[in-house]
């Protein structure tokens, strides 16, 4: 059986192509299992997955369990959601036993694996570097509006040639969500999460020769997905075909909390994942996350050490050695920042080495057409930051050409709402 895994994961575990030098990131695997509170087969699998989060750290496994199942005639799983409906159409899933793992390719037509499997193939996974890591540097509430808002951050660390669609997702995940859970009392007492006794009532069913009872119990399920905010295929147009190793690049998301949900049982997951529209194959995931607690902050109050505007919060964007540079082109690429990347609105240009010449730069579409010209300017010192705006630009990634008597760059940016 071992034989065979390794065979699967040959096929579908290859090295990034188009990468130069060597991937610095340990990989944080995802997880992502088949559950149910109507199935007893979610058992198998709801055992697997607490052995494994028993087993391996926080670093290491990421873990979202999808309740999907919307085709019972008396009710849905109380923890359906229609983004875990369209996981489980999209990577091949048809029962409960099984889960995704980085959401790497079996077939042309699943990903669903075995829990027999997942040791393996975790091992595997984790024993590969990976060319990015992503992280979420700001993980904040407002109790005042009841909002969430997230930073998530993406760093190369080798350069990658034609990157292909990459993308960002992020979910909100639940822990301790009570629900009676239907139990095999024949299977009772696999792992600790169902040692305890069957308090509802039990029914005798016939399996073949052999009579068990099923029954209910309550069942608190974890690592429940239940929101979305960059919707079910993720956060398209973040990057450009061509990343160098040190570029970083930020994607920022605000929302009201999750209603009927206390902030201690929430946490946040956010993965890079590959996107095309053939079915399971083709989305692997790159690297995961997950938060560890929700940072409380005034957003009306600049000056909040939380605050993600404060450049004096070493977790912001605005903090100096925070600054993400996007992609340098020739010339001293040292001496130019540009923050934060992506930008919505207001944006901030620093450089240095300017030995009192003038500067002048402009945003140009891909192709070279002049979008927006900013006007010439002079400084008698050696470093200036200087403010634009891209309110009135639309969505997309833009080159920043960026030009002096002495010496030329260009930066790409990232314009998002």
């Amino acid at each position: 059986m071992r034989l065979f895994l390794m065979k699967i994961l040959v096929g579908i575990c290859a090295l990034l192509l188009g990468v130069n030098g060597m991937a610095q990131f340990p990989r944080t695997v995802l997880l992502e299992v088949s559950e149910s509170v109507y199935r007893t087969e979610s058992e198998f699998s709801i055992c697997a997955k607490e052995g494994l989060l028993a087993s391996f750290s926080r670093d290491q496994l990421v873990v979202m369990s999808h309740h999907w199942d919307d085709l019972r005639l008396d009710s849905i799983d109380p923890f359906f959601k229609d983004f875990s409906k369209r996981w489980a159409k999209s990577y091949g899933f048809n029962n409960w036993k099984t889960a995704s793992l980085d959401r790497i390719a079996l077939n042309d037509s699943s990903t669903a694996l075995g829990a027999g499997f997942w040791d393996d193939t975790l091992y595997h996974r984790l024993g590969k570097d990976v060319a990015v890591k992503v992280a979420l540097p700001e993980v904040l509430y407002d109790p005042n509006y009841n909002e969430i808002y997230l930073r998530i951050n993406a760093e190369f660390g080798a350069d990658i040639s034609n990157l292909g669609d990459l993308r960002i997702h992020c979910y909100v995940v639940a822990n301790g969500l009570t629900h009676n859970q239907l139990i095999n009392d024949e299977k009772n007492g696999i792992c600790n999460t169902f040692k305890d006794p069957l308090d509802t009532f039990k029914v005798k069913v016939m399996a073949g020769d052999t009579y068990y009872f099923t029954g209910r119990k309550d069942f608190k399920h974890n690592n429940v997905p239940i929101q979305s905010p960059t919707g079910f295929e993720g956060e398209k147009e973040l990057f450009p075909n061509d990343v160098k190793a040190g570029n970083q690049f930020n994607l920022v998301k605000r929302f009201p909390k999750p209603s009927g949900f206390n902030l201690s049982d929430l946490y946040v997951v956010a993965f890079l994942a590959m996107h095309t529209d053939s079915i399971a194959t083709g989305n692997e995931v790159w690297n995961a996350t997950q938060s560890i607690e929700f940072l409380a902050y005034d957003q009306d109050n600049p000056n909040d050490p939380n605050h993600p505007d404060n450049p004096d919060n070493p977790n912001s964007v605005y903090y100096p050695v925070n600054w993400p540079d996007g992609i340098n082109g020739p010339g001293k690429h040292h001496s130019l920042h540009i923050f934060p990347n992506p930008l919505s609105g207001l944006g901030f240009i620093e450089y240095c080495d300017l030995d009192n010449q003038p500067v002048s730069f402009a945003i140009k579409e891909l192709n070279g057409d002049l979008v927006k010209l900013f006007d010439v300017q002079e400084y008698n010192e050696s470093c200036a930051r200087h403010e634009f705006f891209v309110s009135d630009i639309s969505p997309g990634i833009y080159m920043l050409e960026f030009q002096t008597d002495k010496d030329y760059q260009h930066i790409l940016i990232s314009v998002v709402r």
